[in-house]
């Protein structure tokens, strides 16, 4: 998926026509020499910059807590097949897939937060490999395909998405693989070899329903009715027997497994968070989420879109998706799918439309090629100067970022702000000089701001309170067995993971439980329990954790004022551990 594989195609399946002014030519060939390992540096890029904000709960995601114990136990039971919660029952709401994802980086990195997150991060790196490979589908020239890369790994529902381990990346990866092959398909001249096209995209599809449940059986039915009554002639290369009967018995294997061990639960967990569990109940609501969602795709790429609609403006031609090849008639109508799906659910949230935003990107990127031609000189020159606010507002961003890792970060986060405020100096100088390379600049600056807001914030939000509950913890000769915590159900996801197990200690709904089972150390996240545990004769010392319930007014205070140290010990996030008396704690 790298340019060394890129994608050949006529100018009859070029980029979007109905936007498009030049087609390539037939016959063009991708990159040649280093220029061919670019896509693969950009996803590689971006893993080495993503990889530090998940490896650290600088962020975290409330559901995290599920993919974070089911995956721990699945390595350390060997049950592979279902997973459970904390207290025992099975969880079935999602498909076993992200369990996956965080049991097989618990296997390369141990139980951890790195290893928690490290598939997630993989995944979004794999998903801008695939886009560039599905906009050169589309027609788009190398440089145009490299856009549509930037401009999704600059999308900040995609970096959000990247670092957190739940179902949305996962789901993401494997739909954009089914549509760089449904792509691949579609875009093949007559007689050109698809059946190993047809063979990735449907298996993609299954390992995509295995993912996150119903949504890839509703983009396929899509497929399946686009071709069959606009694009017969090409149903017969993509609907093909014996991958969608390998995909369909691959889905069937692990759905019948569950539905026959645990039915129950499947009927009441699965369908009631895939069916109605989401559901709007009100028809009004439908018209403010359409809207809403489709403001929330456009505008989460940052202004991309609508640099694309002036372009369109400019070349004076309608938008006539008749006009459009095959392939990117099947993007567009999976995009519009998402939003109307969506709409009919009881919130307008960004990341339900992850799994088509690399479609969508590939679609703007190539748009964007085929109206201002492969070297975007149009493009290129209002995004020379797009790069001075671009750059006065990142070393705006890089003042505070240094003040706070002077008062508190050690010497590598300085040395990563020093070098984060020169790449936005040298990143300027670059493209004015060199306009071409302005949209690359202008584009990745979303990614290099959130890198260095983490790196700056890291010393400021950690350790997390499971992290530092976790060391008090280990520093006691308490065995789990008689451990118990007690309190927010978050930290306790924390805990476990920095105490690289599953099962550190028992979780208990309240005090009076965790006493009636001889608990000997209860770690608690409530000061109330805490005064009871001191009344009941333990000795209850506090812990103070990083500063995570933050306001902007007073953070800015401490970091002007020069004394973040002493606020960031003011409002760290407090903890407590009890251990009962002749034990060590």
């Amino acid at each position: 998926m790298t340019g060394a594989s890129a994608v050949t195609v006529p100018a009859s399946s070029a980029a979007p026509a109905g936007m498009a002014g030049p087609q390539p030519e037939p016959g063009t060939t991708g990159p040649s020499g280093w220029r061919r390992w670019l896509p693969l540096l950009v996803a590689a890029i971006y893993f080495a910059l993503m990889m530090p904000i998940g490896g650290q709960l600088i962020l975290h995601y409330p559901d995290e807590r599920h993919y974070a114990y089911g995956g721990a136990r699945m390595v350390e039971t060997g049950d592979w097949l279902i997973p459970r919660t904390p207290g025992g029952e099975v969880r079935l709401k999602k498909p076993v897939i992200p369990y996956w994802f965080s049991a097989a980086g618990f296997e390369l990195l141990g139980i951890g937060v790195p290893g928690f997150r490290l598939f997630w991060v993989l995944a979004a790196s794999g998903v801008l490999l695939a886009t560039y490979a599905i906009a050169r589908g589309l027609g788009a020239a190398p440089g145009p395909a490299i856009l549509a890369q930037v401009i999704l790994a600059a999308n900040p529902v995609f970096m959000r998405a990247a670092t957190n381990a739940i179902p949305d990346m996962p789901l993401a990866f494997f739909v954009t693989l089914a549509a760089l092959g449904f792509v691949r398909i579609l875009a093949a001249p007559a007689g050109a070899p698809t059946a190993r096209w047809a063979w990735l995209a449907w298996i993609a599809m299954a390992l995509a329903v295995l993912t996150k449940g119903l949504l890839p059986i509703v983009l396929a039915a899509a497929l399946v009715a686009y071709l069959v009554l606009l694009d017969r002639p090409l149903a017969r290369r993509a609907i093909r027997p014996l991958p969608i009967l390998a995909a369909a018995a691959l889905v069937a294997a692990w759905y019948a497994y569950a539905a026959l061990a645990h039915p129950e639960a499947f009927a009441a967990q699965f369908f009631g968070d895939q069916v109605t569990g989401n559901a709007t109940s009100s028809a009004a609501w439908v018209l403010v989420a359409l809207p809403g969602y489709l403001a929330a795709g456009v505008f989460s790429f940052l202004g991309w879109p609508v640099l694309l609609a002036w372009l369109a403006a400019r070349a004076r031609r309608p938008v006539s998706p008749r006009a459009w090849p095959p392939a990117a008639r099947l993007l567009a109508l999976w995009c519009a799918v998402v939003v109307l799906v969506f709409a009919f659910s009881d919130a307008v949230d960004p990341r339900y439309l992850l799994p088509v935003m690399p479609a969508f990107a590939a679609l703007v990127a190539a748009g964007i090629g085929a109206l201002d031609g492969a070297a975007m000189p149009a493009v290129s020159r209002i995004c020379r100067w797009l790069l001075i606010p671009t750059a006065l507002v990142g070393l705006a961003l890089a003042v505070p970022e240094a003040m706070i890792v002077l008062q508190i970060g050690g010497a590598l986060a300085v040395a990563g702000v020093a070098a984060g405020i020169a790449l936005w100096a040298g990143g300027f100088l670059v493209g004015w000089r060199t306009p071409r390379l302005a949209p690359y600049l202008v584009g990745a600056a979303p990614v290099l701001a959130a890198a260095l807001l983490a790196l700056a914030m890291a010393p400021v939000v950690l350790p997390d309170r499971g992290a530092a509950l976790a060391g008090a913890m280990a520093a006691s000769d308490i065995p789990p067995a008689g451990r118990a915590f007690v309190g927010d159900i978050h930290v306790a996801s924390e805990m476990r993971l920095a105490a690289g197990m599953a099962e550190p200690f028992t979780e208990q709904p309240g005090i009076d439980a965790a006493l009636k089972a001889g608990s000997c150390l209860i770690a608690t996240t409530r000061a109330g329990s805490a005064r009871r545990l001191e009344e009941a004769g333990f000795t209850v010392r506090r812990i103070r954790a990083g500063w995570r319930d933050i306001d902007v007014g007073p953070l800015f205070r401490a970091i002007f004022g020069w004394h973040l140290q002493r606020d960031r010990a003011r409002h760290g996030a407090d903890g407590y551990v009890a251990t009962c008396g002749g034990t060590t704690g």
